[in-house]
């Protein structure tokens, strides 16, 4: 189905919403002969968003497309992208059927699962697959994948951690193994856990392609999770565009099964309603996802015009910039504190706390007199890349943190 163009004046953003909506659809948009510089610019920010496959097969019979010379590099890159998932789903899926062959229940999210609701799940992109197991049958699952080929991440401790990764030497296999969706030594996002009760006992079996079937959160959950997992994000350095389209797509595929009223008071829990409602807005009104929202999510959604203009300039999970990374210290001891009132923004950004930074200084598990050391390693680390990027500043950290949290303000996530 082909989407007539609507026009070639319009900015660049919207022409790559209009572009997403459709490719989300299995559909193709017919747009006129558009300015080099406006290709171009939608191509990056299409990387940027890790939607190249999608907007390239949304825009493949445009007039454009036989200009060879422009579009030929970014079809290439999408087709490698598309060949490069199909080879990970086919070893993922031999790893995950050895965990089954054991008899390990093992829960699929994100990943797999999302690309079952797209039209072609094949371009919707991903790094890694995400497993979650009971605790008691935790060890059980490391000494499978071991035994399958995986190795862990250096340093990482198969009895101390909630969640470790696991890589094949080919590089073609890259999950992390969680016990629970959020884990409670996770600082602000702990409390997140405590609406998932007893995700096990509501799981069930959903087809994917090729015969193939994989265990995963009820509807209800797994919904929740999406937005969570985008909450999450968004108070770090920011949720991207994919995510919203996972979240309005899966929610549009299962809304039949979805108690919109108990979904509002989850969310309401972890002061996440506000933020929720806003990202299935962005959903439904920019990328024209059918959710049917009921009144109390729509009187509920703030403007969430702030929400998209973040999620477009932060790219996927926030990574457009490094000062927008580390922007994550000051919104996280936000939120961990309500307030800035206990640490500068600056002084979380650069100092944080030991058990921060456990995941990426292992030694400070034994050895936690070394934090000061591991500042320093940071802070010249920091300085340096600071000093190769005009846009990585610390003052462009504060600002941007300043402005992030205010964001996460108007949201509810926050305190006023």
């Amino acid at each position: 189905m082909m989407r007539p163009t609507k026009g070639k004046s319009r900015s660049v953003e919207a022409l790559f919403l209009e572009a997403v909506s459709a490719g989300i659809h299995g559909q193709r948009v017919l747009w006129t002969t558009l300015p080099t510089e406006q290709w171009l610019a939608l191509f990056r920010l299409a990387e940027s968003q890790k939607l190249l496959p999608i907007l390239m097969d949304a825009v493949c019979e445009c007039e454009d497309r036989s200009r060879e010379a422009l579009f030929s590099p970014f079809q290439k890159a999408a087709m490698y992208q598309v060949a490069a998932q199909t080879r990970k789903d086919m070893a993922f899926f031999s790893v995950y059927e050895g965990l089954e062959r054991a008899g390990i229940p093992a829960l699929v999210v994100k990943g797999s699962v999302c690309r079952s609701v797209y039209p072609n799940g094949v371009l919707r992109i991903s790094s890694d697959e995400d497993l979650l197991v009971e605790e008691e049958r935790f060890a059980e699952a490391c000494r499978v994948l071991s035994e399958a080929g995986l190795c862990l991440r250096p340093g990482e401790d198969p009895e101390g951690e909630a969640e470790l990764e696991w890589r094949s030497p080919d590089g073609l296999v890259f999950l992390e193994l969680h016990k629970q969706l959020f884990s409670q030594d996770a600082g602000p996002f702990g409390s997140m856990q405590r609406v998932f009760p007893e995700v096990f006992s509501a799981a069930r079996a959903y087809p994917l392609e090729g015969g193939l079937s994989v265990l995963s959160l009820s509807p209800q959950d797994h919904l929740l999770y999406l937005l969570l997992h985008a909450m999450k994000h968004f108070i770090q350095s920011g949720v991207g565009l994919r995510q919203i389209c996972d979240a309005g797509l899966w929610a549009e595929r299962w809304k039949a099964e979805i108690d919109w009223e108990l979904l509002w008071r989850q969310a309401e829990q972890v002061r996440g309603a506000q933020f929720c409602a806003a990202l299935l807005r962005i959903a439904e009104e920019d990328l024209e996802i059918d959710l049917e929202l009921p009144p109390r999510w729509r009187r509920g959604a703030q403007d969430p015009e702030p929400l998209l203009r973040d999620s477009l300039d932060g790219g996927i999970y926030g990574s457009s910039t490094m000062a927008r990374r580390h922007t994550a210290r000051i919104t996280r001891e936000a939120v961990a504190g309500q307030g800035l009132e206990k640490r500068s923004g600056l002084l979380a950004a650069v100092f944080p706390p030991a058990k921060s930074l456990e995941r990426d200084y292992p030694e400070l598990k034994e050895h936690p007199a070394r934090l000061p050391l591991v500042w320093q390693k940071r802070l010249a680390r920091y300085l340096k890349q600071a000093a190769a990027s005009p846009t990585d500043r610390p003052t462009e950290t504060v600002r941007l943190g300043k402005q992030r949290v205010e964001l996460l303000r108007s949201y509810g996530i926050l305190n006023e």
